[in-house]
């Protein structure tokens, strides 16, 4: 995709120009290092939590634990946890892409850079954004103590 975008349509200050030019760099960046983190942290919460579930349950299993509800109520919290990530960061990248878009069109325009004005409207996907990443945070934590508690009951 190409994310060039035609200035021949409007004249534009070079401080606006420049001004563009870097937020456009800074989006990029945005989407490069959100890719870079959601596949650091989807192996990481994948590897970490599924494998540590995977073998303290197999352990238990030859406590003569078996396996009932709250073991595939762990799995399914982990998993969904995953699918939480992947969502948030698809979502993150899709914003900074519309972002970028729409300073494509300020620049046809050639309307002034005005950073107050990006701001607001960076605003409410960012703070859907870390309201959401909050509770998958959240609901992540209370998963791992869950299953930390699940497994000293078991193993007492």
């Amino acid at each position: 995709m190409n994310n060039t975008h035609d200035t021949t349509c409007a004249e534009l200050t070079k401080e606006d120009a420049e001004a563009y030019a870097d937020e456009h760099r800074r989006l990029e960046s945005i989407i490069q290092d959100s890719e870079k983190i959601w596949e650091d942290r989807t192996f990481q919460i994948a590897a970490g939590g599924l494998t540590l579930t995977f073998t303290v349950f197999s352990f238990l299993s030859t406590q003569s634990v078996e396996f009932d509800w709250q073991i595939i109520l762990i799995w399914i919290i982990y998993a969904l946890c995953i699918l939480a990530n992947y969502a948030s960061h698809l979502f993150a990248v899709d914003t900074a892409r519309k972002m970028q878009y729409l300073l494509g069109d300020r620049i046809n325009l050639g309307k002034a850079y005005d950073h107050n004005d990006l701001n607001k409207q960076y605003h409410t996907p960012d703070r859907r954004m870390r309201k959401f990443n909050m509770t998958v945070h959240i609901v992540l934590t209370c998963n791992v103590i869950y299953t930390l508690i699940y497994t000293s009951i078991h193993l007492i």
